[in-house]
């Protein structure tokens, strides 16, 4: 999922690539699989990617003369080649922030659900992975899969908070 920042400046790369709007979501499905910067399946290698490919369109539209450059000090594409580069072998800093930490953020996540959910959590949680990863590896999709389980943790907590007032 995007962070509002993020997704102001996906918005404001829109505008000054100057994309319509039909051609910016056709982008964002092409690229992201979804049609909106709040769609929660956005993952930091789609953001980086999109980035690129609006910041390769705006200069192709500069060098041809269709568009005058934005230069503002806070234009997103002050300089050329920033988001290409940002990011060359899809290693986020987020994946590199969690990536010594995630195993154990999953199995104290899983613990923790196991906790609440007692027999067939395995199963559980089987089910979770297979619906929220797929067929996908990597850090962005384990990234996902302890998503879906902290989120699935808190809607259990919030069910059993809730029968407990209400006892």
């Amino acid at each position: 999922m995007l962070t509002p920042p993020q997704r102001r400046l996906l918005k404001m790369a829109q505008r000054d690539a100057a994309l319509p709007d039909a051609e910016y979501r056709e982008e964002l499905v092409r690229i992201a699989g979804v049609n909106s910067s709040t769609a929660s399946t956005w993952t930091e290698e789609q953001f980086d990617a999109t980035m690129a490919l609006f910041e390769a369109i705006y200069w192709r539209k500069v060098i041809q003369r269709l568009i005058v450059p934005n230069n503002s000090p806070r234009a997103v594409f002050r300089v050329r080649g920033y988001w290409a580069s940002k990011n060359p072998r899809r290693n986020t800093s987020r994946d590199r922030y969690t990536a010594s930490q995630l195993g154990e953020l999953i199995q104290d996540a899983e613990a923790a659900l196991a906790g609440h959910i007692g027999i067939g959590a395995q199963r559980y949680l089987e089910a979770i992975r297979a619906r929220v990863v797929g067929g996908r590896s990597g850090l962005a999709a384990e990234r996902d899969y302890l998503a879906a389980i902290q989120r699935t943790l808190a809607a259990k907590l919030r069910i059993a908070n809730h029968a407990n007032r209400a006892a």
